[in-house]
């Protein structure tokens, strides 16, 4: 059996996120591998170089974690496949907590 192509990296198996390693195609079905972690994903977007997409299903307020650590919150909700971006997440790294 012929080895999957990746197209997509996990940068820590706790994250909610893969990072696309090629522009990726929207209908596109996309293996993501990681630490010990690989899996298969259909994306609902074109994903560009470097972006991320989800993995799994995120409500609005769900944190995004990328190298293990949050990110940023969702605005929206997010399905695997999605673009994950800032039209529908916002930014927490460098705020100070309130």
């Amino acid at each position: 059996m012929a080895e999957r192509k990746s197209g997509a990296i996990l940068i820590n198996p706790k994250d909610n996120v893969a990072i696309a390693i090629a522009h990726l195609k929207k209908g596109e079905k996309v293996v993501a591998r990681g630490e010990g972690v690989e899996l298969e994903v259909e994306l609902l977007d074109a994903i560009p170089f470097g972006h991320k997409f989800a993995i799994v299903s995120m409500a609005p307020g769900t944190k995004v974690l990328k190298y293990g650590e949050v990110i940023g919150e969702t605005t929206a909700e997010v399905v695997p496949g999605q673009h994950v971006h800032t039209h529908n997440i916002r930014g927490l790294r460098g705020q100070l907590p309130s």
